[in-house]
């Protein structure tokens, strides 16, 4: 049985919901049972221009969330931070290539002359986006009343996701 790849578009459906919409449109959150995701999932650069599309490029690494977690027992305790990128995302880098170096001129020139390349670009990171971790996954007996209460800051969820930028 052959199975069907996901197109692009496809995968675009899935973003859902900004959630500065959401806080807005309070009332029209379903009050039904649900499960619910909060990801990251910034929105697509330009790729009209080449200094904005590497500058929206660059931020993303900046704003990627990083998650900090503590476990202990009785003889350790640890501290573990969780990175979708790892450390691509630095200064001197684009991509987690230095820009000095032979590949990472070669690449950034690439992206600076075509504009094809920079819409094949984005759309690949947009695919590695999609595939990111959650940033936290929640549950409810009724959607509407649960996500109000993360929207009020009855709890620490959007907090911890604030955190993590």
């Amino acid at each position: 049985m052959k199975i069907k790849s996901v197109q692009l578009s496809e995968l675009r459906k899935l973003r859902g919901y900004r959630l500065k919409h959401l806080m807005r449109a309070k009332g029209q959150i379903p009050t039904h049972p649900g499960v619910y995701i909060w990801r990251y999932w910034p929105s697509m650069p330009d790729v009209d221009e080449a200094d904005s599309f590497v500058d929206t490029i660059e931020k993303w690494g900046a704003d990627i969330p990083s998650f900090s977690e503590e476990t202990e027992n009785a003889r350790l305790s640890v501290s573990i931070t969780r990175k979708p990128l790892g450390n691509v995302c630095k200064v001197e880098s684009f991509l987690g290539i230095k820009r000095n170096s032979s590949k990472g001129k070669k690449i950034l020139k690439i992206v600076n002359e075509s504009k094809s390349a920079r819409e094949q670009l984005a759309s690949i990171l947009e695919c590695v986006i999609a595939n990111f971790q959650p940033l936290y996954v929640g549950k409810a007996d009724n959607l509407q009343d649960r996500l109000i209460e993360h929207f009020d800051r009855k709890t620490p969820v959007l907090d911890r996701i604030k955190e993590a930028n």
